[in-house]
C-alpha cells in the first residue's frame, strides 16, 4: 500500500472512532476515575446478594433498551437520543432496594453528587471512568463487569459507525428524511442493548465463578448468559444489523 493511500485510511480509521467516542462521551464528570484508581475489594460469598441484585438491575436494563430499540423502529417511535432515552427511564423504573442502599455506604456519599444513574461512563479520550463512591461501595466483579459494558459502548460504536457510513453520509445530504430520525436514537439503543448483555454475562460468570471457588456460597439458581456480539472485520455488517434490529446470531 503506497504512503499517501496508507495515511487517508488511518485518518478514516481515526474518525470513526473519533465519532464513536464522541457519541457516547455525553456527560461525564470530571471526577470520575480509571479503572486502576477504583478503589474496590474481591468479591466474596457475603456479596452474592448484592451481586445478584445488581445482575437483575441491568437484564432489566437491557430488556427494558430492547424494547426502546423496537419502538424506533415503528412509526411513533423516538426520533432523537434524548427520546429514546426518556422513553427508557420510564420503563426501567428504580435500582433495587438492595443496590440503592448499597451505594449509599460508599465513604464521602453525597445525594447531591453520587447518583446510580451515573456510575460510569468513557470519557472523550476513550478511557472507562467510574464514581469513586461506586468503586467504594461495591466488590471488584461488579466493578469489572461495568468495565466491560463501557469498553464495549466504545467497541459497538466503531462497529455501528462503520456498518451505517453509508447512511451517514446519505444523511449528510438529506437530513430531512424520515429514516435519518431514527439514526440517533438507534445508535443509542442499539449501544446500550449491546453494553448491557456484555456486562450481564461478565457478571454472571464471575458470579459462577464465586460459587465453584468457594464451597460455602449459595444461591438460588444460575443467571442469564446473554450472547455478546464479537469481532469487526468483514463482520461489519451483519454485526450491524444485529445491533440495530436485534437479530439472533449464528
Amino acid at each position: 500500500m503506497k504512503a499517501q493511500a496508507r495515511f487517508k485510511l488511518v485518518l478514516a480509521a481515526s474518525a470513526i472512532v473519533s465519532y464513536a467516542l464522541v457519541a457516547h462521551a455525553d456527560d461525564v464528570p470530571s471526577w470520575f476515575v480509571p479503572v486502576e484508581q477504583c478503589t474496590t475489594s474481591p468479591c466474596e460469598c457475603v456479596d452474592l446478594p448484592t451481586m445478584k441484585a445488581f445482575l437483575a438491575d441491568q437484564t432489566r436494563a437491557r430488556d427494558a433498551w430492547e424494547t426502546v430499540r423496537r419502538d424506533i423502529n415503528t412509526q411513533t417511535g423516538p426520533r432523537s437520543a434524548a427520546a429514546a432515552r426518556a422513553l427508557f427511564n420510564s420503563r426501567l423504573g428504580a435500582a433495587s432496594p438492595d443496590i440503592a442502599n448499597k451505594f449509599t455506604t460508599c465513604p464521602g456519599y453525597d445525594p447531591a453528587k453520587n447518583t446510580l444513574t451515573k456510575i460510569a461512563g468513557v470519557n472523550a479520550s476513550g478511557v472507562s471512568v467510574f464514581d469513586p463512591c461506586f468503586c467504594g461501595a461495591f466488590c471488584k466483579d461488579i466493578i469489572d463487569a461495568t468495565l466491560v459494558h463501557e469498553k464495549m459502548h466504545v467497541k459497538s460504536g466503531v462497529i455501528l459507525t462503520l456498518g451505517a457510513m453509508h447512511m451517514l453520509a446519505f444523511c449528510k445530504a438529506f437530513p430531512s428524511h424520515a429514516e435519518c430520525g431514527k439514526l440517533e436514537p438507534l445508535f443509542l439503543a442499539a449501544s446500550e442493548v449491546a453494553s448491557h448483555d456484555a456486562g450481564v454475562k461478565a457478571l454472571d460468570q464471575g458470579i459462577r465463578k464465586l460459587l465453584e471457588a468457594t464451597e460455602d456460597c449459595t444461591t438460588d439458581g444460575g443467571a442469564p448468559s446473554p450472547i455478546v456480539p464479537t469481532g469487526v472485520g468483514n463482520r461489519v455488517q451483519s454485526l450491524f444489523s444485529r445491533f440495530v434490529n436485534g437479530a439472533p446470531p449464528p
